[in-house]
């Protein structure tokens, strides 16, 4: 059975204070976990589905042929998490600022390529399963106006690291069946269009679907390797993160079928969406600070100052999860084949 999660252990933390204040702790956002059963394979049932936004649900009503387009899976490599205090209700001082700065090493490209061809064929034996018949990806990508659609060679770095940090890349991989090269679908990859105009692969699926009566699909999810559980905000006199070592696909895992043209009143085009995070708690390395004695002594340092100044304190620290490549592998692929499962489940609610 799935369960939900309300209370995670901290692992590690980091605080900052205005003058004299003591730092607090928030609690962690629902989410659904794995359990031991879950580890076991058990989580292969229907069960209980992560909790889910559905968009134009009528798309997928009578679905029976449907081609899977796109399929990524991106995982987090590195990440930054800050909080600031406001002075609480007298506003008083300024300051207060803790930010985590969070990486991930030991973790090959091999492995994240391994990770995303098992969950893509995961993915097709489950809808074969369910009664639905997959067409080859090729029809589509053959098409002679499918040929202007702009490609994105595979894995694509997504960087939103900027100037003064390193912290804040993902790596988003596609299965080697659809090549290394493939289209980005609106919506897939933050930041990410497809393509200006028939560029982008909407406009030639959408005539596509229309005209074969094939239901395109394409997903797309993130793989985290840690969390961050933060307090603070303009109400409050202190600051804190607490980072934590636990594997998730993110909330705003997305699912999309495209069965014609799109428009204000059309249904042809529907998505659903997650709400939540899907954890797994177990054990996939050492997660260490690693922030210098250099970094320590000068925010120390301008800290000192700053509380003589009546401003208060900022704190930043870096952590390093090292990875065991095996257990990671173990983990993300039952947390990939469980999100699968999540979205087939409910398309076939929905058909």
């Amino acid at each position: 059975m799935i369960k939900r999660n309300t209370r995670l252990a901290t692992v590690l933390s980091v605080a900052a204070l205005l003058t004299g204040c003591v730092a607090g702790q928030s609690g962690v956002k629902p989410t659904t976990k794995l359990t031991a059963d879950d580890a076991k394979g058990g989580f292969l049932a229907a069960g209980e589905m992560v909790k889910t936004d559905v968009s134009t649900g009528a798309a997928f009503n009578g679905a029976n042929k449907v081609l899977i387009a796109s399929f990524k899976v991106g995982f987090v490599e590195s990440k930054r998490a800050s909080v600031q205090a406001g002075g609480g209700l007298t506003g008083s001082a300024f300051g207060g600022k803790s930010t985590a700065l969070m990486k991930m090493e030991g973790l090959s490209a091999t492995t994240m390529q391994k990770v995303t061809d098992s969950a893509y064929q995961q993915f097709k034996e489950k809808l074969t399963a369910q009664g639905y018949t997959l067409v080859d990806h090729s029809q589509l990508f053959n098409q002679p106006k499918f040929e202007q659609v702009k490609r994105y060679d595979m894995p694509l770095k997504v960087d939103n690291s900027g100037l003064l940090s390193d912290y804040g890349v993902s790596y988003y991989f596609s299965p080697k069946p659809l090549g290394t090269s493939t289209p980005i679908y609106m919506g897939e990859i933050p930041g990410e269009m497809g393509g200006i105009g028939w560029s982008g692969p909407n406009a030639y699926t959408s005539e596509f679907a229309a005209e074969s009566g094939v239901r395109v699909i394409n997903l797309a999810y993130v793989i985290d390797f840690a969390y961050t559980d933060s307090y603070g905000g303009w109400h409050t006199n202190s600051s804190s993160i607490s980072v934590g070592q636990l594997m998730s696909v993110v909330p705003g895992a997305q699912l999309t079928i495209i069965g014609g043209h799109g428009g204000t009143f059309s249904k042809a085009i529907g998505s659903i969406r997650t709400e939540e995070g899907l954890v797994s708690e177990a054990d996939i390395g050492t997660l260490a600070d690693t922030t210098s004695e250099t970094n320590k002594a000068v925010q120390m340092a301008t800290n000192v100052i700053g509380i003589l100044g009546g401003i208060g304190s900022n704190s930043s620290r870096e952590y390093t999860l090292k990875v065991n490549e095996a257990k990671f592998q173990n983990q993300a692929t039952l947390l990939a084949e469980k999100m699968n499962n999540n979205f087939i489940n409910k398309m076939v609610q929905l058909r």
